[in-house]
């Protein structure tokens, strides 16, 4: 027989025996039963007895140990399902499930016209890498889950936050309106630029540039994702620290409003 790759020889022979020496213990304990009470007592509740006892005494603590070894193994399941999906620095969505996410989301939008807007975000952290080389990785870890926790922070429940790149996060809007989005935005960069990263208290040490692709009808993820991160690399070009928006009106326009920024 061809062992499954999962498993070792070493493992199948443990498993074997264990499976051996269990149905043998079980078999004694009922022949045994089934004697104690032919011997002491009366053959025809012997009878009754083998077929309601042994079992209650055999299968409740066996398929107690299975329930237990099964919500053992979901839990596991749970838990490396869980860190397949999210960034293991910053907790956040990795980069192919929030797009896959955002790409699900859009497309159950479709079939609810109420529902056909929202925005994404690209979110850039400026300077990144030179204060990281400053202060150290170590400092850099810290400063990304500080900003993670700030995202988070920021946004509606239900919205999607993802870690896009190596200092790069995505938001996701669903329904959100014009000034829901603007609002979210703004919040976001605002608060960055008065987090504290220390080592040496300086506020505005870490800011961000953010690119938005604010739509109002259907549209392909493609095409917002190539459009915010063409804003948020508009954004590095104007100075940093602020938001440069496109606008995907609804049908009827004729043209996409140009984007603009808050400062």
């Amino acid at each position: 027989m061809r062992l499954p790759v999962s498993l070792g020889r070493a493992k199948w022979s443990s498993v074997a025996g264990l499976t051996t020496l269990g149905t043998l213990g079980c078999l004694a304990f009922s022949v045994g039963f089934d004697y104690m009470l032919r011997y002491f007592g009366d053959p025809g509740w012997s009878r009754l007895a083998l077929a309601t006892v042994v079992p209650v005494v055999i299968a409740g603590p066996l398929w107690f140990f299975i329930g237990m070894k099964l919500h053992d193994l979901r839990s596991l399941q749970k838990k490396y399902a869980d860190r397949l999906m999210h960034d293991g620095l910053t907790g956040c969505l990795n980069g192919p499930v929030f797009s896959s996410f955002v790409e699900v989301s859009i497309g159950v939008n479709r079939s609810n016209e109420r529902a056909a807007k929202g925005a994404l975000l690209i979110i850039d952290v400026d300077h990144f890498r030179a204060a990281n080389e400053r202060f150290g990785h170590g400092w850099g870890d810290r400063a990304l889950r500080k900003l993670a926790d700030v995202i988070r922070a920021s946004v509606r429940a239900g919205d999607l936050v993802g870690r896009v790149g190596g200092q790069e996060f995505g938001v996701f809007l669903p329904g959100a309106s014009r000034a829901n989005a603007e609002d979210v935005a703004e919040r976001i960069r605002a608060a960055i630029a008065e987090l504290d990263f220390g080592p040496e208290r300086e506020r505005g040490l870490l800011t961000v540039s953010v690119g938005a692709a604010l739509f109002e009808d259907e549209v392909e993820f493609e095409e917002i994702f190539r459009a915010a991160s063409q804003r948020m690399r508009d954004a590095k070009d104007a100075g940093r620290n602020r938001i440069e928006y496109s606008y995907f009106p609804s049908r009827g326009a004729e043209t996409h409003q140009p984007p603009r920024d808050l400062h």
